[in-house]
């Protein structure tokens, strides 16, 4: 069956969301994950920066992208530039969902939370935005 978020955690990330386009000055919807990943100064490095037998290790890592904070606190985006535009901006609206919720270790609770994310940074009306 899977884990399922009670409506308070919804609302709470939803609350968290808000804050982050607040405190970034986003004010409309869909935004551009490379501005905002600017903004928050998270790195975000396309797998074709590295040899091939790096973008090959990746690959196997994710084949879309993933995020790494190292111990200087500084977060890193790497993701897949052979994907289509539209994809690359979700995956890394998603690794910035993983940042800005705290999450520190993949789970099928950290994929539950910021699977809910991408309803809220697409979404092309502006009016829960305060």
């Amino acid at each position: 069956m899977g884990i399922r978020l009670s409506d308070e955690r919804y609302e709470e990330i939803k609350q968290i969301v808000v804050r982050m386009y607040e405190e970034y000055d986003i004010s409309c919807v869909p935004i551009n994950g490379f501005e905002i990943a600017s903004k928050m100064d998270i790195k975000v490095i396309p797998y074709s920066a590295y040899p091939e037998a790096t973008q090959r290790l990746l690959l196997k890592k994710s084949n879309d992208g993933f995020c790494l904070q190292l111990d200087t606190g500084e977060w890193y985006i790497y993701y897949n530039d052979k994907k289509g535009y539209g994809r690359i901006n979700n995956t890394i609206m998603h690794e910035i969902g993983h940042v800005v919720l705290d999450h520190t270790e993949d789970s099928e609770l950290a994929e539950k939370e910021v699977s809910f994310l991408p309803s809220l940074h697409l979404h092309r009306r502006c009016s829960f935005i305060s």
